[in-house]
């Protein structure tokens, strides 16, 4: 047993909690999951209770969004600039859709509020963000996850993650190859759900399939958005591991898996959304109907095509057409929207773009206005 006589400030924040006279409600603390350094976790988990049966946020306060506190946003609340009033850009840089890290000594920094905690107690948490970084042993690791499997009878994505004192599962799966191999490790075997047709029995591949085809022929295409929708199916996830992707849900139905046939889903998908039919689909225009990838100067006709037809050019504009990759895509190739624009004589700045707006809008008011 790990003796608290060798941590003093362990000690101080106990005595503090027990103590009558404390000034404080709650302890912010940046890693919950040290707790964890005893290596006998019943005395771990004794003084994780005595915190809790003092009161110590006993009313679970939540963030100013109403989410939980995790240790993520505990680590962003304790490093974030804002709160000595500086606002920091130019972290990143993007040369023509490729994304780079900029050195720290390069990043721009600018005073946008009056500081809400003093920049030495800022800079003393970020040197103890720094020296506080605890690497689990793979023991440990299997050691937390055995303690949440007794307190909780069953371990899932979720559970793990809400779990303080147990490592994310990223972390778990780069330790042990895959959260089955750590499963293994503990002993525990995950129960495995089947989702019920609506006989009450697992589906069968035939049932899966022949759902499937009535859907497609229902809809014209099929998708994953457009399955998870589908009550009367499990999800999609499900249906791919049973039977495969959606390429492989067509073969198998003997439809068609070709450019075209693709092109052909895309249409009817983006006419579903015309007529104001459910869906939420965004076709992906990325390749040409023979298979290549969309070029630049591709996607600069697109624009072209756009801006002829519009009159301007908007990230909605570009959203609906069937026939345009989506904005996303013209930031990764093109680097910004803003110089996607400029390529085709467009307003280039986001001052030129917003002030065109700005007219449209004002042009469409006194439209309506004189009517």
């Amino acid at each position: 047993m790990q003796r608290t006589s060798l941590r003093p400030a362990l000690k101080r924040l106990l005595a503090d909690v027990l103590s009558d006279e404390r000034q404080f409600r709650a302890i912010l603390v940046l890693d919950v999951s040290r707790w964890g350094r005893f290596q006998d976790l019943d005395q771990a988990a004794h003084y994780e209770y005595m915190c809790q049966e003092a009161g110590v946020n006993r009313q679970r306060q939540t963030q100013s969004n109403g989410s939980r506190w995790t240790h993520a946003t505990v680590r962003r609340t304790l490093s974030n600039p804002l709160y000595v009033g500086d606002y920091v850009f130019g972290r990143k840089r993007n040369n023509l859709g490729l994304e780079v890290a900029v050195p720290e000594t390069d990043w721009v920094r600018t005073k946008v509020l009056d500081p809400i905690i003093p920049l030495e107690m800022f800079e003393a948490a970020q040197t103890r963000l720094v020296n506080c970084r605890q690497l689990f042993t793979n023991e440990e690791i299997l050691a937390g996850m055995s303690r949440l499997l007794a307190e909780k009878g069953v371990l899932t994505h979720k559970v793990i993650v809400e779990c303080h004192y147990v490592s994310s599962p990223a972390t778990i799966v780069q330790r042990f190859g895959s959260m089955v191999a750590a499963y293994q490790r503990i002993g525990y075997d995950p129960p495995k759900y089947y989702p019920p047709n609506p006989q009450g029995r697992r589906y069968t591949s035939a049932e899966l399939l022949e759902r499937l085809r009535t859907l497609h022929e229902d809809q014209g295409f099929l998708s994953v958005r457009l399955i998870n929708d589908d009550n009367s199916l499990p999800s999609y996830n499900y249906i791919c591991a049973r039977v495969g992707g959606i390429s492989k849900i067509l073969a198998k139905m003997g439809l068609p898996v070709t450019a075209e046939a693709q092109r052909l889903a895309t249409l009817k998908r983006t006419q579903r959304d015309v007529v104001g039919m459910p869906g939420r689909f965004k076709p992906r225009r990325h390749r040409n109907p023979d298979g290549t990838r969309v070029t630049n100067e591709q996607l600069v006709d697109h624009l072209k095509r756009l801006l002829s037809l519009h009159g301007y050019l908007t990230t909605e504009i570009i959203s609906a057409d069937p026939y345009c990759p989506d904005p996303q895509f013209f930031r990764r190739r093109l680097g910004s929207m803003p110089r996607a624009y400029a390529l085709v004589g467009y307003a280039g700045s986001r001052r030129e773009i917003a002030v065109a707006a700005h007219a449209r809008s004002a042009a469409t008011k006194n439209t309506k206005a004189q009517r």
